[in-house]
């Protein structure tokens, strides 16, 4: 029994359950079926041979204690082949998607129609984009990124489309006939549990142009975002005037240092110098 691994064609059937995106759990159903249907023709054969009751009950006991070690052996190492497929396949499923949607993003000479054929998906309609993220050292980030755009779907009553970027980074975009309604409140407040979570929102927008902007205001609400707190949400509708300056830190601190001088020291007292100054 130790020496048993998984045969070659079992080890294909299961890389092949991964890629088609089937549950393991069917997969380990079906070999958890073929042990009973294989006990019970031994259980028959058995009959047929009619041994004496003690060495037909040591025979029985001594088959279905084999054939359940052989499961067992073999469903770990399936196990460990399907997850493996699973994470190589959806990798591969991802980069390329994310390189379809840079395409997209970048192509200034794709039409419409084009860009539809890339994506698989209407572009014709309203578009929503959300980043999302979570810091490195995140404990299962992908767990994180998952609930993350479970919350998404909450808020706006639709499946949103996603590409799975690196680890911790994330896109996801809502697509609609309609102008897509997203509650940012109810959003906001769920993202409290979700403390390593970030999202960066950016405005509804339509067509092929509006899906490209929407991108480009969620990224710009990122870039927001990690200037300040890095978590929660941002909404590019309300940080939008702050993201037209996010590509110019290094200056505008430059011009804070001229401008504000010893105001911009970090202590209480200065604190509230500033909040005097800007009433």
């Amino acid at each position: 029994i130790d020496d048993i691994t998984v045969p070659p064609a079992a080890a294909e059937y299961a890389r092949r359950f991964a890629q088609h995106d089937l549950s393991l759990e069917a997969l380990l159903r079906a070999y958890r079926l073929g042990e009973n249907m294989f006990v019970q023709w031994t259980m028959t054969l058995l009959a047929d041979l009619n041994p004496p009751t003690g060495t037909a009950l040591a025979t029985a006991a001594h088959i279905a204690d084999l054939v359940n070690s052989y499961i067992d052996q073999v469903i770990e190492g399936l196990i460990d082949i399907y997850e493996s497929e699973r994470r190589r396949w959806d990798a591969r499923t991802d980069a390329a998607r994310a390189a379809q949607v840079r395409a997209v993003l970048d192509a200034d000479d794709l039409d419409v129609s084009s860009a539809e054929q890339m994506l698989s998906a209407s572009l014709r309609g309203w578009h929503q984009f959300a980043v999302l993220w979570t810091p490195l050292g995140t404990r299962d980030p992908g767990a994180v990124l998952r609930a993350g755009t479970a919350l998404l779907a909450a808020a706006t009553g639709k499946t949103p489309m996603t590409v799975e970027v690196d680890d911790h980074n994330r896109w996801v975009w809502i697509s609609s006939v309609a102008r897509p309604s997203l509650d940012t409140h109810r959003l906001a407040h769920d993202l409290r549990a979700h403390p390593e979570l970030a999202v960066a929102l950016g405005d509804p927008a339509s067509g092929l142009e509006g899906f490209r902007e929407t991108f480009r205001d969620a990224q710009r609400a990122r870039t927001v975002a990690l200037t300040g707190r890095g978590h929660g949400l941002t909404v590019h509708a309300e940080v939008a005037l702050s993201a037209l300056f996010a590509d110019r830190v290094p200056e505008i601190r430059a011009w804070a240092v001229r401008v504000l001088g010893a105001l911009l020291r970090q202590d209480d007292n200065t604190a509230r110098l500033r909040g005097t100054v800007r009433v």
